[in-house]
Parts: structure tokens; sequence; C-alpha cells
């Protein structure tokens, strides 16, 4: 009986740890997003650790250029700011590189930072903005925010 309750609580933890922490969208009205619109996440750390932090963009083929560029402000509670800018190809050839969903959206996943130390608990802040060279990025639907543990 104790080695089933050990193998569930096993099991349990592996599951719990293979989730994103924080899983969350911000969708734009008409697939546009304007340079000088700012996007906000909020994430609540009760578990001090390593995380990764990606972000997933959701875009069609309206988007114009072959990159995508992004810059993220991340605010920990006890006052530190971090800041970083990312531009990667998510057309080559013409074609998108991300893999097409089942809304017909293709899906890219940036990552951002890379096992950063989350050392305290409480709330994280997240303001993305978009670097691209347009005024206004036609063709993304969503950015969503991935925090997962190391």
């Amino acid at each position: 009986m104790r080695t089933q309750i050990l193998f569930f609580i096993i099991i349990i933890s592996f599951m719990t740890s293979c989730r994103p922490v924080h899983k969350e969208p911000a969708e734009f009205t008409n697939n546009e997003w304007n340079t000088t619109e700012k996007v906000n996440f909020r994430l609540s750390i009760e578990d001090p650790g390593e995380y990764d932090i990606n972000v997933k963009v959701y875009y069609t083929d309206q988007m114009q250029g072959t990159y995508f560029a992004i810059g993220l402000m991340l605010k920990a509670p006890f006052g530190e700011e971090r800041y970083l800018e990312r531009s990667e190809k998510i057309f080559k050839n013409g074609e998108a590189t991300g893999e097409k969903n089942k809304e017909g959206y293709y899906v890219y996943e940036m990552e951002l930072f890379k096992e950063i130390n989350c050392v305290e608990e409480g709330v994280y802040k997240f303001e993305a903005q978009s670097l691209m060279p347009t005024h206004t990025v036609k063709g993304i639907h969503k950015l969503e925010l991935l925090v997962k543990p190391v």
C-alpha cells in the first residue's frame, strides 16, 4: 500500500512539474498590434527558483516582413527590472516557420529568458512591446506568455 501511495505522489509531482506555471494569452483586435500598445502580464510566483520564460506568437500570412521583434520588461516584486529584445525569423522563403494550428494560425515559440532565477515569492510583472518597424503590426492574432519551471 505504501508503495502505491509513493508511486502516486511521484506521478502527480512529475505531471505538475511538466506543466507551465503560467500560460496567459493576450489577443489583438482585428489581428493588429499597434506599436504604442504595450501588453501586460502578471504572474504570482509561489515557488522561487529557476524558470524559462517564452512567448508564443500566433500569426497569419498577413504578417509583414521576415522577422518578428519584441521587447520584454520583467519587473520583480522586490524592485529588480530586466529588459531584453528578441528578433527571430518567422518567415523563410515566403513560408511561415511556425506550425499551423487547428484555428488556422501559425504558432512560433520564442525563447526570452533561459533559466532566470526568481528569488522571491510575489507578483512578477511582464510588459511586452512591439519592436517591429511599422506603426501597426498586421497579421498578429495573439501573444501567449509561458513561464515554465526548470
